[in-house]
Parts: C-alpha cells; sequence; structure tokens
C-alpha cells in the first residue's frame, strides 16, 4: 500500500562548480555516487548516462553516501531522496540544487498481510502521516 513518494535530490559540496540548476547534460556518471533507490532512478540514471556509464561509486548504505560526498574532489555528485536530502543539508559543506530533468519520485509503501488487520496499523499509520506531514518533498499517499 502506498504510503509516501519522496522528490529526489541533486546533492554535491558546496565548492561544487554546478549551477544552480543543473541539467543532466552537464554532468559526468563518473563523478556519480550511485545508490539503486528505486527502479524509477535507476532507468532515469540509465537513460542520462546509458547503460554502459558506471558511476565513481556504487553504494547502499545513505550513511556512506555523505562521507564519500565530502571526502572526494569537488566535482563528486549524487542524488538522493527528499529524506536523505534533509539530513544531508544540515553538513555545511553539502547543498542540493535543482534538475532540470528530476528523476521519478521515490515511492515508499507498506506491506499488510492479507486478509488480517493488525491493531497496531492504524496507530502507526497516523504516527507516520504526524512524522512526514511537514517534511520539505515528502507527500503522504495515507
Amino acid at each position: 500500500i502506498p504510503a509516501y513518494r519522496e522528490k529526489m535530490y541533486f546533492m554535491c559540496r558546496a565548492d561544487a562548480p554546478y549551477p544552480p540548476v543543473v541539467d543532466p547534460r552537464q554532468l559526468s556518471a563518473h563523478n556519480a555516487i550511485f545508490s539503486g533507490y528505486s527502479d524509477g532512478y535507476t532507468n532515469w540514471f540509465k537513460r542520462w548516462f546509458g547503460p554502459t556509464e558506471t558511476p565513481f561509486l556504487e553504494v547502499d548504505l545513505n550513511a556512506q553516501v555523505e562521507d564519500f560526498l565530502t571526502s572526494y574532489g569537488s566535482e563528486i555528485w549524487t542524488i538522493v531522496p527528499a529524506a536523505v536530502a534533509l539530513k544531508y543539508e544540515q553538513n555545511p559543506l553539502l547543498v542540493y540544487r535543482e534538475l532540470t530533468h528530476t528523476p521519478p519520485d521515490r515511492i515508499i509503501y507498506y506491506l499488510l498481510k492479507a486478509g488480517a488487520v493488525p491493531k497496531y496499523v492504524p496507530e502507526f499509520i497516523g504516527l507516520l502521516k504526524e512524522a512526514i506531514a511537514d517534511m520539505r518533498g515528502i507527500i503522504s499517499m495515507l
């Protein structure tokens, strides 16, 4: 069941050479830190950079991405979902930029066993709605 969708954000170092609005054609996949957040994002990446282009790094843990962004050259970039961007923008070394062609939103789902409605589900959904209500780039689907 869809819970919410998140906008995807281009993130880079504050000293990066990228303009306030970035066209994906200005980017090199070889400077990208890639995380396969969704099929939509993976397809977007392949469409703009080709199926054979390899990113600088491919990682699965968001905690690593922030360290890599701040540790390597100023041209390193990544694209992250809104919840991650909100965390990264607390780091004064990192900024987000607008994209002329954004990846599709990432959709987060929750699962329920068919035919069962556990008694805590309505409470969980209420807490989730409250938690994401004011988060920039996150749209509730509950």
